[in-house]
């Protein structure tokens, strides 16, 4: 080493065996888990000096699994445990690779992830789904998206439908880059003056099976219902699943949609005055 150089080295450690910062540690360990998984986890209460962290995850994993479920498990040592979500992650407690779409049950129930805790316990992780975009970029879902599988049956090729995430910017997050296809001659296209349009399309749900006299008006190039209409509705009766409301005054979309709306509401308006005013016309008059 030249003189009057030295090397440095910079120690991070969130058990307190080599440096101790105050709790900083304990208190990023019990944020990350209440921002990724839902659960406060307190390592203090789950670990021991001197181990590494991976050994710190699994640990506190096992312990909130038996705090949240335990007592239930415990009534029923027989059910089966199956875990989804940012716990089959990279950053969760066992990382199970991704199932391509379409996939449905059978796919799942063959790429599951299993491990044995300490106490026992036989888990089950479901993979999360992914599919290519015609960009080559996967979409990718994991968590609630999955555990509706059990309801559904299949995942017939979706793409993802939520906001990006992460991103907190309004002008990302409700970018216009859903292409929707609307019924011709339909109420919506006619509104709209259009058949293709582009939307900031944002859900994380979708009308499967349509009620009685739901008019399906417009669809994502996945299938996926966008937009609807009600049969024999006296007045305006349309639904959408984009956010129409963002920036409606450049968004010719939107701005149409609640032109129409303004149009429906001041016509309901003025059909109430007139049968307020015929009504008063015809009302007996007591002369003194």
């Amino acid at each position: 080493m030249s003189a009057g150089r030295q090397r440095i080295a910079v120690l991070f450690d969130i058990d307190g065996t080599l440096i101790n910062s105050g709790g900083a540690g304990a208190r990023s360990w019990l944020l990350a888990f209440d921002e990724l998984y839902g659960v406060p986890a307190d390592i203090g209460e789950f670990t021991d000096t001197g181990m590494t962290d991976p050994e710190v995850g699994r640990k506190t994993f096992e312990a909130v699994l038996e705090r949240e479920v335990g007592a239930w498990l415990g009534a029923a040592p027989a059910l089966p445990v199956v875990v989804s979500g940012m716990i089959t992650s990279r950053q969760g407690w066992l990382e199970v690779p991704y199932c391509a779409c379409p996939a449905g049950s059978v796919e799942l129930a063959h790429a599951l992830g299993a491990l044995t805790t300490r106490g026992g316990r036989r888990l089950h992780f479901v993979p999360g789904v992914s599919l290519l975009g015609g960009d080559g970029v996967p979409d990718v879902i994991r968590g609630e998206e999955t555990q509706i599988i059990g309801e559904v049956g299949d995942l017939p090729g979706r793409h993802r439908h939520r906001m990006p995430k992460g991103c907190r910017v309004p002008e990302i997050v409700f970018e216009l880059r859903e292409h929707v296809r609307l019924r011709p001659g339909g109420a919506l296209a006619r509104i709209v003056g259009a058949e293709d349009i582009v939307t900031n399309s944002l859900h994380g749900q979708a009308i499967r099976d349509p009620g009685r006299r739901v008019v399906l008006e417009g669809w994502a190039a996945d299938g996926t219902i966008e937009a609807i209409s009600i049969e024999g509705a006296r007045s305006f009766a349309i639904g959408v699943q984009w956010h129409a409301e963002y920036d409606a005054g450049n968004d010719p979309v939107s701005r149409a949609l609640f032109r129409a709306f303004g149009e429906a509401a001041r016509g309901r308006r003025a059909r109430a005055g007139r049968v307020r005013r015929r009504r008063d016309t015809l009302a007996p008059r007591t002369v003194g």
